[in-house]
């Protein structure tokens, strides 16, 4: 029964390593490509357990207990393990093992078919290693452009308490334009503020402040700020705002985000139609909705409208970086919140959902 299995295995398995030990592990048979292999003859394996003659320093504990527990059970077993040849040539097998029973349904033999996987290993080991490299690489050249970061944001520090100094101490009769800058100035400062505060220069993390703010003002600062260019492109801006209505969050990211998304509204509408603003909260959740009609926007480009680097402008001269909506994208996760866009005929629709602490 038993050499009648061999030759039938033998026809399935040609070029594949075979070994075939007595029940409690004892070599009993193996086919030329064991030898070829291992550099062992039938004579010199016979009787001993492969493990102790086959396996190494590099050779896993945890896998030769798998092996013998399954052994010691009489089950079959699948693993990768490490061995090595005569000649101490190391290389990577897949071992399929199963128990032979007997006319009595008493396990008899073990049969192991062997597979050499070290050609694949070595290309997955190459592959890894490359990827490995690679993520150094990006790891090496994100941590520089944190550095970056934070050295441009303090070099712009002096200039910008210059700008501040010169606005204080000039004659600005204009207290619409010089309560704008102001607002601009305290903005920047905040958000310079935000980088350098980080305790960690690891990682591109930025604190954050809740504060109790007025949507309906900060709406309205952002609308006066981009005044003249709305004039210039006929546009009309609506605000459906309760001016009493007031949000807990991080109002300098608030404002980025809310900011980013008009300017694009501006940016991409038709002249001489309207910018429309709702502001509403359903269960201490804000939802502030900025719509637009434009011809610039595909309702499946909306997809990736927030990844880094996506510029939509069908304008050839069109100075933009594609970053604001990608910023728009990361600040509103820090503040826990999430954005919708879609587009229903010509009109494009924006949604931030933020968490509201302060509840109206």
């Amino acid at each position: 029964m038993f050499e009648t299995k061999i030759q039938d295995l033998l026809k399935e398995h040609v070029e594949e390593i075979m070994v075939v030990t007595d029940k409690n592990g004892g070599i009993v048979w193996v086919n030329d490509w064991f030898t070829k292999l291992t550099k062992y003859t039938f004579e010199e394996v016979k009787g001993k357990k492969p493990g102790s003659i086959l396996q190494g320093e590099e050779t896993s504990e945890a896998t030769v207990k798998k092996m013998r527990e399954a052994i010691a059970e009489g089950k079959s077993f699948n693993v990768n393990i490490v061995n090595y040849s005569k000649e101490k040539k190391k290389y990577w097998l897949n071992i399929s093992c199963t128990p032979i029973y007997n006319d009595q349904n008493e396990i008899e033999n073990f049969l192991a078919i062997e597979r050499d996987i070290t050609s694949e290993y070595d290309q997955n080991q190459n592959r890894l290693n490359k990827l490995i490299e690679e993520q150094q690489k990006l790891s090496a050249e994100k941590s520089e452009l944190i550095q970056l970061m934070y050295v441009l944001a303090h070099d712009l520090k002096a200039p910008l308490n210059n700008i501040e100094g010169l606005v204080n101490i000039s004659d600005i009769e204009n207290k619409e334009l010089k309560s704008m800058l102001s607002f601009e100035i305290n903005r920047s400062k905040e958000l310079i503020h935000k980088i350098l505060s980080n305790d960690s220069r690891s990682s591109a993390k930025i604190s954050l402040k809740a504060v109790n703010f007025s949507v309906f003002k900060i709406i309205n600062k952002l609308v006066e700020i981009n005044k003249n260019t709305i004039i210039h492109t006929k546009l009309k801006v609506s605000v459906h705002c309760p001016k009493e209505f007031t949000m807990c969050t991080d109002q300098i990211l608030f404002t980025q985000i809310v900011e980013n998304i008009f300017i694009n509204a501006i940016k991409y509408s038709r002249p001489s139609t309207e910018i429309i603003f709702n502001v509403s909260e359903v269960d201490d959740t804000i939802c502030l909705e900025i719509s637009n009609e434009t011809d610039m926007l595909e309702a499946w480009q909306l997809d990736n409208m927030f990844k880094p680097f996506q510029n939509f402008s069908m304008q050839i001269t069109e100075q933009s970086s594609g970053i604001g909506s990608y910023i728009v994208k990361k600040y509103l996760t820090l503040l826990g919140g999430k954005i919708k866009a879609f587009k229903i005929e010509d009109r494009v629709y924006f949604q931030i959902l933020i968490s509201n602490a302060s509840g109206n």
